[in-house]
């Protein structure tokens, strides 16, 4: 699954992922330039979906701040 919630206003394709910057909730920066933040609430299955998009896809590479 390529899409995760961030937010209930936010739908995200992972694939898109340029950064994640890491804090209570944290914000992901899209390769487009989009900085969208992240609710606390769906930090976590964010982060699950990103590891096993990077994992899966290794000519990806994320930067995590």
């Amino acid at each position: 699954e390529i899409f995760c919630r961030i937010h209930r206003s936010n739908l995200i394709n992972l694939l898109e992922v340029k950064e994640f910057q890491r804090g209570r909730g944290g914000a992901v920066w899209l390769n487009d330039g989009t900085e969208l933040k992240i609710a606390y609430r769906y930090k976590t299955e964010f982060v699950e979906k990103l590891f096993l998009i990077a994992t899966s896809h290794s000519k990806r590479v994320y930067e995590v701040k």
